[in-house]
């Protein structure tokens, strides 16, 4: 009887291991120029519709707007990777920021979340892990 149920209980932690998404593989170039926000947020949606996982950025530098979180979604940023904001283009940039009864009484940072690097309403079981967390303002001259 014990040997069954260790059995069962390896085979259960064995089901319940969550998928990695590489973001890689979803286009991603990690390469500080391209922008790689669509990747990274195809791989979470991805994530999402399967019911969760850990969204894996390898070494290299993502150029990224408006990162859109989903519940049950870990980010892992590797060691040597950085998620870099990038500036806006006259073509595209961050999410359009969400209307707010507050605006007249708060700054437009405290009052508004969708137009942010990162981002998530009502969302629960969200970890944002590795090594050396690295999120930098890109530079440009």
């Amino acid at each position: 009887m014990k040997q069954l149920t260790l059995l069962l209980f390896c085979l259960c932690t064995f089901v319940v291991q969550a998928k990695i998404y590489n973001v890689q593989e979803y286009g991603a170039k990690a390469d500080g120029t391209t922008i790689d926000t669509p990747a990274i947020n195809r791989a979470i949606e991805e994530a999402a519709s399967q019911g969760g996982g850990t969204i894996y950025f390898p070494a290299g530098e993502y150029a990224c707007y408006s990162i859109r979180l989903a519940s049950h979604i870990h980010l892992y940023i590797e060691q040597g990777a950085k998620i870099i904001a990038a500036f806006p283009s006259a073509t595209e940039g961050y999410d359009e920021a969400e209307p707010n009864e507050h605006n007249k009484f708060q700054d437009f940072g405290h009052s508004h979340w969708k137009n942010s690097l990162i981002w998530g309403i009502g969302l629960e079981d969200i970890t944002i892990s590795g090594p050396r967390i690295d999120l930098r303002k890109r530079v440009d001259a």
